[in-house]
């Protein structure tokens, strides 16, 4: 499922600024964001579940990282973020209203890299 939500996003944006706003909306348009909740709870009773949420949760990271460093920052403040932007994805799985998930997860990327720092 997210492999196909992150190539939509590509596709649909006019531009690399547009990739992570195009994301946001498909994944609250399509409600992608229930499935990854409900394979969390079914992954520590079956290793071929654990394994395919570890996979996604790869493939989010690095997509992240990747939009990051495209963003300006360098790779391993890119991947930090990335790591951020996942444990927020994972904690606020509880969140009832996605949009508000989706704003909170937003905010770790909503600043451009200014600093080498």
């Amino acid at each position: 499922m997210i492999v196909g939500v992150i190539r939509a996003a590509r596709e649909a944006a006019e531009d690399d600024e547009q990739v992570l706003p195009e994301l946001r909306r498909l994944i609250l348009e399509t409600g992608a964001h229930r499935y990854d909740a409900a394979m969390r709870e079914w992954a520590p009773l079956d290793p071929l579940v654990q394994e395919a949420v570890a996979d996604a949760d790869q493939l989010r990271a690095d997509f992240m990282a990747q939009q990051f460093e495209r963003a300006g920052f360098k790779p391993e403040a890119a991947r930090d973020r990335a790591t951020l932007a996942g444990a927020a994805w994972r904690g606020l799985q509880g969140m009832e209203e996605a949009e508000d998930r989706m704003r909170l997860i937003g905010l770790v990327g909503s600043s451009r890299a200014v600093s080498d720092d």
